[in-house]
């Protein structure tokens, strides 16, 4: 199967170039790395010599122009052929296919592109061939049919198809025998086939690859499988001839390269030739110059002006070797001078018509890409083009700017690397304009990745030291109140602080001694935290600050730190809830849980204590009476002392108890909390 071959019609190839001057390509090599195409052929399409179809529009595309108006319409030398082939089963009205061939003649190659890609169907089946047929057909493909194995031995003879869609299951001769006759014959065995066939078991396909197919259709056909399978046969064909035809570019390359070699050869002998006649011309000339001064001794009373410009002579002569030692010694100078630079010393030119070159770059381009320099002149154009694909429009941009404003260029970018770490480099330049409107970069290329890996190490410590120190705040949060947690961070001294009015809470869990003994570690475990953690819930929604557990009972205080809230208030609302919530878990026997509940209010001290584990508490009577209400108390029921009684009787309803005895205090009178009014 041929590829179609193009090239740039003459009268337009000064408007191609200056369409790479006006893109954002700086050379030819750039737009060759950008498109994934060889040197070769980005410059056969510069210079108007054919190349692949899909090539050339993808270039066009990439400069902005309009393939059909700058394509030539005919390749000099160039032979039209047509050729008719006979369908071997009528199309309709049709029963011949006319199909244009165009032969292109360049050197040693014999490129034939053709129109429409040709398609042969070898099927017995007269529906199965109409709907194949069809199907490609109204594709846009030229379609032959063939009824059985010999009709297509003989289709295929008269002319090579693009592709073979191929029925196994034939009378006289099947698709197996077909194939194998296809593939034994040198003209023959590249034509790409596709079986089709009803049958679906793996050893029929894998027969079926083995002959040497490409591709296996199972029966009943879809559109869009058929389609696909066939496009992707197409493709792979285009794609293997493409290969070719940039093989064939790269050998002549290659062949041109040797010749240009070979020129440089013979013109070093002849340069050889001419230094062996300069120093003859040399020796003659100082003998010449000996005689000269013989016949000078014998003449001096009658040449004495000439003996003063011979001394003349001589100095200048003198000088000039002077100063061609010092111009020696300024040049070895420069290079130690260059060669102690640490980084890449180069001088790149961009030139007026999009060219671009690179006069010298210094030996230490091996310490920078592994290179030496003449490899590096071998693959690249300049120094630009060696860059990470992400980072080249920055650069390309950054060289444009320096390039129509003249200004420095100070610029990092990654290089292009295919293995090892990321290198960082940064670049220095000077542009100067020279005649004829040049523009030259006399610069360094630093490597500069130690720098930046230990600026980019930096930034991530900072963001891990930011998040430890939130997760730090968060915790110390968690576990004292803020006013607390800020004096922790400020000094190392005891912390302690009075309050003259709150309110203290303590919960106890009826039965839960019962229910640890009875039901296993982890279950219990898990109830308690899940009743706990509903609680801390509850502690944050009313605002109080939970102390600590001890066990199964759970201490919370309101009025600390904040002292203007209504603190017997926000314990008793917090007292109602805790008690509702509670009878939502069920115990071991699955029977609702209960709590004893004790509040009071008043002063107390408040404080962190501990030098290791630190630990906030509260201490005083009114945690000693909150704790005696909650011992003292009964199921399901909230005992509140006469002190916090008196601050909610008005809200609140209460159910008096009567004056109890509380170790330590004597007789006090205690109220059941009953609920809020």
């Amino acid at each position: 199967m041929g590829s179609r071959s193009i090239r740039i019609a003459t009268k337009h190839i000064e408007k191609v170039h200056l369409a790479l001057r006006q893109s954002s390509y700086p050379s030819q090599s750039a737009l060759a790395i950008d498109v994934g195409l060889t040197r070769p052929t980005i410059s056969s399409f510069f210079n108007g010599k054919p190349i692949d179809y899909l090539n050339f529009v993808e270039i066009a595309q990439k400069l902005g122009l309009d393939w059909q108006a700058i394509a030539s319409k005919s390749i000099e030398p160039t032979l039209e052929v047509t050729e008719l082939v006979s369908d071997l089963i009528p199309q309709n009205l049709n029963n011949q296919s006319t199909e244009a061939l165009t032969i292109h003649i360049d050197s040693n190659t014999l490129a034939i592109n053709k129109v429409v890609p040709d398609i042969l169907v070898v099927e017995d089946r007269p529906d199965n061939i109409r709907l194949l047929s069809n199907m490609l057909t109204d594709q846009g493909y030229k379609v032959r049919k063939a009824v059985n194995g010999m009709m297509a031995l003989t289709a295929v003879q008269i002319s090579i198809p693009d592709l073979i869609l191929l029925d196994i299951t034939m009378p006289q001769m099947d698709g197996y025998e077909v194939c194998l006759r296809l593939k034994s014959q040198e003209k023959t065995k590249n034509i790409p086939i596709i079986f089709i066939s009803a049958l679906d078991e793996v050893l029929d396909k894998v027969k079926a690859f083995n002959l040497g197919g490409s591709d296996y259709i199972t029966k009943p056909f879809q559109l869009e499988e058929v389609i696909a399978r066939v496009n992707n046969q197409l493709t792979i064909c285009q794609l293997k001839n493409q290969l070719q035809q940039q093989n064939y570019l790269l050998h002549q390359e290659i062949e041109s390269r040797l010749e240009v070699d070979q020129v440089i050869q013979e013109q070093n002998i002849l340069l050889q030739k001419e230094v062996q006649n300069r120093l003859k011309i040399e020796k003659l000339l100082k003998e010449q110059n000996l005689q000269l001064q013989s016949e000078i001794q014998f003449r001096q009373n009658a040449e004495a002006n000439l003996q003063e410009k011979n001394i003349l002579l001589k100095k200048e002569v003198s000088d000039r070797l002077t100063l061609a030692h010092n111009l020696i010694e300024k040049e070895q100078q420069l290079a130690a001078l260059i060669a102690n630079i640490p980084g890449v010393v180069y001088q790149a030119i961009s030139h007026q018509d999009g060219r671009v070159s690179m006069p010298y770059i210094s030996p230490r381009i091996e310490q920078l890409l592994g290179i030496t320099v003449s490899e590096f002149t071998n693959i690249f154009e300049w120094i630009f083009d060696v860059i990470h694909p992400e980072d080249r429009m920055g650069l390309y941009r950054v060289i444009e700017e320096s390039k129509q404003q003249l200004t420095d260029l100070d610029h990092e970018y990654r290089l292009a690397q295919e293995v090892g770490h990321t290198k960082w480099v940064r670049i220095l330049a000077q542009p100067h304009k020279l005649a004829g409107n040049d523009i030259i970069w006399d610069g360094v290329i630093i490597d500069v990745s130690q720098q930046k890996n230990m600026e980019i190490a930096y930034e991530l410590l900072l963001e891990s030291m930011e998040d430890d120190y939130k997760q730090s705040e968060e915790l110390l949060q968690s576990v004292f109140p803020h006013e607390i947690s800020q004096q922790l961070k400020q000094t190392n001294n005891p912390i302690a602080c009075g309050y003259d009015s709150v309110s203290v809470l303590f919960a106890d869990i009826v039965g839960f001694t019962q229910i640890c003994s009875e039901v296993e570690p982890s279950k219990t475990v898990d109830l308690l935290n899940n009743i706990f953690s509903r609680f801390d819930s509850l502690a944050t929604e009313y605002g109080v600050e939970k102390i600590k557990t001890i066990g199964d009972q759970y201490m919370v205080v309101a009025g600390i730190p904040d002292h203007g809230q209504d603190h017997a208030e926000a314990i008793a609302d917090l007292a109602l809830s805790m008690k509702a919530e509670i009878s939502r878990f069920q115990n071991h026997l699955n029977q609702p849980m209960a709590l004893r509940i004790g509040i009071s209010s008043g002063a107390v001290v408040a404080g962190v204590i501990g030098s290791n584990k630190f630990a906030y508490d509260i201490w005083g009577d009114t945690v000693n009476i909150a704790s005696r209400m909650e011992s003292q108390g009964e199921p399901e029921k909230i005992q509140v002392s006469e002190s916090t009684y008196l601050k909610l009787q008005d809200r609140y309803v209460f159910s008096k108890r009567g004056a109890i005895s509380i170790k330590g205090k004597g007789e006090m009178n205690t109220y059941w909390l009953i609920d809020k009014k």
